[in-house]
């Protein structure tokens, strides 16, 4: 790998890093469409964005954490659902024709979710609904079969009409 790529990948990885931490993501998707720019091996791109997408996430959650903003049992109940969800998930090979649609249906309905909570008041949700309705969907999410660390297959790219 020559200098240009290097500081080119890092330019995009900082680039990527700011923008998406900025809104509370770790920002996988960013690093793999950085690598994918450069043409490098999906076998090196995985890893890559892994490590990247954890340091990110890993120093927002400590800045929240070291500031007193964290909700250790909200943490708590979505790293209990979330985490087994996702080791089942990983071994879940569903095939095109059912997938997409599925998750273009949990898409719609998260959006559905979240233009309601707009109108209602954000720690009234929280308090009320996180717990509940929440993990349930992240944990179902997180069953999803995945193509790469950004997360379940095509959930930015499918939208149904």
């Amino acid at each position: 790998m020559d200098s240009t790529t290097v500081v080119g990948l890092a330019l995009l990885f900082a680039l990527g890093a700011a923008l998406y931490s900025s809104v509370g993501h770790g920002g996988a998707s960013a690093y793999i469409a950085s690598m994918a720019l450069f043409s490098i091996a999906p076998e090196t791109m995985k890893p890559t964005a892994l490590a990247l997408n954890l340091l990110v996430a890993g120093f927002g959650a400590w800045r929240y954490w070291k500031r007193g903003l964290t909700n250790w049992k909200l943490v708590l109940a979505f790293a209990l659902t979330a985490t087994p969800a996702a080791f089942v998930g990983g071994g879940i090979h569903l095939p095109g024709i059912y997938y997409k649609p599925l998750v273009g249906i949990l898409t719609r309905l998260m959006e559905a979710r979240e233009a309601d909570d707009d109108e209602r008041s954000y720690l009234r949700d929280v308090l009320d609904h996180a717990l509940h309705i929440e993990e349930q969907v992240d944990g179902f999410r997180e069953l999803l079969p995945r193509n790469d660390t950004a997360g379940p297959v095509g959930v930015q790219e499918l939208r149904l009409p």
